[in-house]
């Protein structure tokens, strides 16, 4: 719905994933665990009217509604700092716990939320690429 609102009515609209790195370390019910710590520390981080889920391989995504891209990265950088402090907290059998993050924002000659989608995976990688632990913008 807020794609099509964006598409006809332009505004800006963000999309932040996050995704915690080398998750492939923890097993199972470790990683669920951890993943849900983040959904609810997010939800409890972000604005009423962003819209939080989960996609492929447990990542969380953030929609942020009539956010651009410097906005997206402002707020996105603080509740990466209040989860930094968070996961400190949950170390997993001496693991210690990072987090990368991509974000996209919408532009005009994108048909679909796919397209918003494929851009934060893109920025997302290169975070974790660059070593993770990072915030990129795609």
């Amino acid at each position: 719905m807020v794609f099509a609102e964006v598409k006809r009515y332009p505004a800006p609209l963000s999309l932040t994933i996050m995704d915690i790195d080398q998750s492939d370390r923890f097993k199972g019910r470790g990683i669920r665990k951890i993943q849900e710590e983040l959904i609810n520390i997010v939800d409890k981080n972000v604005r009423e009217a962003d819209a939080i889920g989960k996609i492929k391989g447990g990542r969380v995504v953030v929609i942020m509604a009539h956010t651009g891209s410097s906005g997206a990265s402002i707020q996105t950088k603080r509740v990466k700092k209040i989860l930094k402090e968070h996961l400190k907290s949950l170390e997993v059998k001496g693991k210690r716990i990072t987090l990368s993050i991509g974000i996209a924002s919408y532009t005009p000659e994108m048909t679909s939320y796919n397209d918003l989608i494929k851009k934060a995976q893109v920025a997302l990688h290169r975070a974790k690429e660059e070593g993770g632990d990072q915030v990129s913008v795609g």
